[in-house]
């Protein structure tokens, strides 16, 4: 029911052949290409990293936009880390411990989401992916709910650890109500971190109220479920997990 693909957990089984997926800061496109290879997904990759996009667009294998992701249209400064997964618009200091420190500052432009999805020509995406190195929260702002509500699910990595450096935690737990309130289930499953958001569009897809609960449960358990979670034998723990998971098509270990 849930597959985690490059550390972004998606909801399998709406993705059919053909499903449409904007992946929002590529990388090296290793997303897309499990993505393409397990559910015959029609992949649109973002990445604004020139190398990189180069690479990509040199490969051939998808359609790529050479740009940055915000919430306006303009001219943004990308700082190029030492570690290319942890490049950003938002500023890299000395405690963005991730980044391994800027290597160079280059101008790019950023589209917003609302201009991709139209360039892209897709009226509805059953996916968006979003691993966009803080920038997520003024994306999430600023999309318009129209535009959010034509998309089946998306999985975002939020960038709220400390190790990250970019001071954006309310920010994020802001957008993730937004979210909710938009009419998407919201799975972590990361445990709080963030990580590994899930948002499951309830217009799109139909899921029944407890199944909904079960989800919760699993992904967000009640803090007083944690101490006696961690007393139990392991081998308790292990069964109680099997169960879980069945329950709910939710396996941690995947």
């Amino acid at each position: 029911m849930f597959r985690c693909i490059r550390g972004h957990t998606v909801f399998v089984e709406p993705l059919r052949p053909g499903a449409v997926v904007v992946d929002l800061g590529a990388n090296r496109g290793e997303f897309s290409r499990q993505m393409e290879a397990i559910f015959d997904a029609r992949c649109y990759v973002v990445e604004s990293n020139p190398i990189l996009a180069a690479r990509l667009e040199q490969d051939g294998a998808y359609t790529v936009w050479k740009c940055a992701v915000a919430g306006s249209e303009r001219s943004v400064s990308f700082h190029l880390a030492n570690n290319n997964e942890a490049s950003s618009i938002l500023e890299l200091t000395e405690r963005s411990v991730h980044s391994g420190g800027v290597r160079e500052t280059v101008e790019v432009e950023a589209k917003t989401l609302e201009t991709l999805l139209a360039e892209i020509g897709c009226r509805c995406v059953d996916l968006v992916k979003m691993d966009i190195e803080g920038a997520e929260v003024e994306v999430l702002r600023t999309v318009p709910t129209s535009v959010l509500r034509r998309i089946g699910q998306i999985t975002a990595e939020f960038h709220a650890h400390e190790e990250f450096g970019f001071d954006i935690r309310q920010g994020v737990e802001e957008v993730i109500d937004r979210i909710s309130r938009c009419g998407f289930i919201v799975l972590d499953f990361s445990y709080g971190t963030r990580r590994d958001v899930l948002f499951v569009n309830r217009a799109r897809h139909r899921v029944a109220r407890v199944r909904e609960m079960l989800w919760r449960f699993r992904t967000n358990p009640p803090r007083w479920l944690h101490a006696g979670w961690n007393a139990m034998h392991a081998s308790l723990r292990n069964r109680l997990r099997g169960l879980l998971n069945r329950a709910t098509g939710i396996d941690r270990s995947s």
